[in-house]
């Protein structure tokens, strides 16, 4: 009878963690690079709330991916020196989305109230 490894080797996971980085950072760059063409010469601020929560749900499955990498890499201490710079532009752009997601907010209440 084959019993199921409890634990698989940490820098086979690492790297399979990575290969799945790769791919949400592929499709998140993707993303942002399409969704932008949206944005110009929009002028709704309903329509541009949205278009940035939109962003905001995109980058979920890419930091929950860098997170595990992240926390994997620090059990093992397995460098990721290239991955955290790589992400790093990544979280520019998400803390830009948070921002304007505020902004329209603040527009929409004004709007509405």
């Amino acid at each position: 009878m084959k019993q199921k490894q409890i634990n698989p080797d940490p820098s086979h996971e690492f790297n399979q963690l990575k290969q799945e980085y790769m791919r949400q950072e592929a499709a998140y760059a993707t993303y942002l690079r399409e969704s932008k063409k949206k944005l110009y010469g929009c002028r709704d601020v309903l329509e541009r709330h949205t278009f940035f929560m939109n962003r905001y749900k995109a980058y979920k499955p890419l930091g929950d991916v860098y997170m595990r990498l992240r926390s994997l890499s620090k059990q093992c201490k397995i460098g990721m020196q290239s991955i955290r710079e790589s992400f790093e532009k990544f979280r520019r752009t998400h803390n830009n989305t948070l921002t304007s997601i505020k902004r329209y907010e603040d527009k929409l209440q004004r709007i509405e109230g």
